[in-house]
């Protein structure tokens, strides 16, 4: 494998649920302009590099350098409680 990718994320989280994001940006529909904002507003990232495992290269491939600012609308509309987790 030997894959890797270090992302820049708005918020702080471990590895495990970095995973778990990047795996949930599949599920994402369109973005609104508010959401994409607050995504790019903040100044401090935190650093988290993964191991790509195959199904999440394909991920990373899909989305390319986008991967991280879908991640991070990710994270601002969870925090907005605009996920809905069945």
């Amino acid at each position: 494998m030997g894959d890797t990718i270090t992302l820049g994320l708005i918020e702080n989280v471990d590895r495990r649920t970095a995973r778990y994001i990047l795996h949930k940006v599949e599920d994402m529909n369109a973005i609104s302009p508010d959401i994409l904002k607050k995504a790019t507003e903040p100044k401090k990232q935190f650093r988290k590099t993964l191991s790509l495992s195959d199904i999440e290269k394909k991920i990373v491939e899909k989305h390319g350098k986008a991967t991280a600012l879908l991640m991070n609308c990710y994270i601002v509309m969870n925090r907005e409680g605009l996920i809905n987790e069945n």
